[in-house]
């Protein structure tokens, strides 16, 4: 039998990683060892599904805030964002707190230039969930494009639809920046976080000190519907390419794509941050008018450009197809189904009329004689006083 007895005396007590042991938490990973990654995890598939999905709710949420960014819609779609991004990886996560402090840091340092450094290294550190991040965000206003450019009755009632959901995009990023950088501010103020509700509300209202900015936001977010991605999502789905875009190189294409998309976002992204701080300034609040407006606009064109870029390049492979495809195919003539339907591709590839030409359009020669067949005289014959004539009496 064993003779072991109980334990009865007292554990030394855990040494913190703070104290002058040096100790740190076991990572899974042996002091100087490389950590061995799977392709999985370098590629973090799920940080990009979360990052388009996380855009898309958050896309769904401006048009709500428009509403209300207050309303329990509203904050049921933040719940919701909130909850994915929460789903990223440890690695993931550790990189947004780490950015985050950077970017505060830069900001509280006065310098223009820093801040654009520390956006810019955010988009950096994850150029592909950024970009992710930024394409589903405008996938409701792209699906109004691409949904509202057919020949039926709805999509031409619907043509509009585009314009009027940029707009309350627009408009709703601009009321949801407001509410929670006041409701925020207000909370760390130690108001209670019914008050602090209360206040960002009143805020964000379209009667309120506010109105300006977020009417300005409305209209950036009508003249972005209309230009960039949105743009070139409607015109593909309405066969209508840009002119000139058959004839472009590829190359140009994207840049077009980039310049289209680029300077709007940009202008979005930094109009959303100054309103928050003016808003914040009318709840005297020590802010910085221009606090965080230069990076937030080149994070926002960093995010974007890559989207423009691409579609850009989409609509010029569209117009290249579209410029090469026969009239024959639009008329549904297919020329292996038979010798007749061969000739009569043939006719109206070549723009030649498939019905017999008809005499008054006979073609005319140079020296104006028509090449139309001349009439015969037909031979007539006796006439019935002729006949009555040669009749015995």
């Amino acid at each position: 039998m064993s003779t072991l007895k109980p334990f009865s005396g007292d554990l030394d007590e855990p040494t913190s990683p703070a104290t002058s042991s040096g100790l740190q938490p076991f990572t899974r990973t042996l002091d100087g060892e490389k950590p061995k990654r799977s392709l999985i995890d370098a590629i973090k598939p799920v940080d990009k599904a979360i990052a388009f999905g996380a855009g898309a709710l958050q896309g769904v949420k401006m048009i709500s805030d428009a509403f209300g960014a207050g309303s329990d819609v509203s904050q049921k779609l933040g719940a919701g964002v909130q909850a994915l991004q929460d789903r990223v990886s440890d690695e993931r996560k550790a990189e947004q707190q780490q950015r985050a402090q950077i970017i505060k840091a830069a900001e509280d340092s006065g310098s223009t230039w820093e801040e654009v450094k520390a956006y810019a290294g955010g988009f950096a550190e994850a150029p592909v969930e950024s970009t992710l991040n930024a394409a589903g965000t405008i996938l409701p206003t792209a699906a109004a494009a691409f949904l509202t450019r057919g020949n039926s009755l709805v999509a031409q009632l619907g043509a509009h639809a585009p314009k009027v959901l940029g707009a309350l995009q627009g408009a709703g990023a601009v009321k949801g920046g407001i509410y929670d950088a006041v409701e925020q501010q207000h909370k760390e103020a130690g108001l209670t976080p019914e008050e602090a509700a209360a206040r960002a509300e009143q805020a964000q209202a379209y009667s309120g000190a506010n109105a300006g900015h977020i009417a300005l936001g409305a209209g950036l977010g009508l003249l972005a519907s209309s230009t960039g991605v949105e743009g070139a999502v409607g015109r593909m789905a309405g066969k209508a390419a840009a002119a000139g875009a058959a004839k472009n190189g590829l190359l140009k294409q994207a840049g077009l794509g980039v310049v289209k998309e680029t300077p709007m976002e940009m202008a979005q992204g930094g109009q959303e941050r100054l309103a928050s701080n003016v808003a914040l300034q009318r709840e005297d609040f020590d802010v910085p008018t221009w606090q965080g407006v230069a990076g937030q606009a080149v994070q926002e064109g960093l995010a974007s450009a890559p989207l423009g870029g691409g579609f850009g390049v989409a609509e010029g492979l569209k117009a290249r197809r579209e410029a090469a495809r026969k009239p024959s195919e639009d008329l549904g003539l297919n020329p292996d189904s038979g010798p007749i339907s061969k000739v009569a591709a043939a006719a109206v590839d070549e723009g030649r009329a498939a019905a017999p030409m008809q005499p008054e359009q006979a073609a005319q020669t140079e020296d104006g004689l028509s090449l139309a067949p001349e009439e015969q005289a037909q031979p007539q014959g006796p006439t019935m006083e002729e006949r009555l004539a040669v009749l015995p009496e």
